[in-house]
């Protein structure tokens, strides 16, 4: 029972970034419902991102920097799913 509530508080926090991600390329308008959805994510995601930022740091393509530490840590996530959900 309590492995079941873990694996659906981690598939939910998994969710946060995908949401976060989705509503990244998406223009919103400042009071609508899903820039309140994409803030609650980005607070709920920022305690993970920040120190693996600090860690990698920004990646430099051309004149922009490309930050790949919400991709290390997205993947991470996925990768360590399969274990935490497994024999439910």
């Amino acid at each position: 029972m309590i492995q079941l509530i873990i694996c659906y508080a981690y598939t939910a926090f998994l969710g946060t970034f995908i949401a976060r991600a989705i509503l990244s390329f998406i223009p919103l308008e400042p009071d609508s419902i899903f820039a309140r959805i994409r803030d609650f994510c980005s607070k709920i995601n920022e305690p993970i991102l920040r120190p693996v930022r600090g860690l990698i740091g920004p990646v430099q393509i051309g004149g922009m920097g490309l930050d790949l530490s919400f991709m290390v840590v997205t993947f991470a996530l996925f990768f360590l799913w399969g274990p935490i959900c497994s024999g439910l």
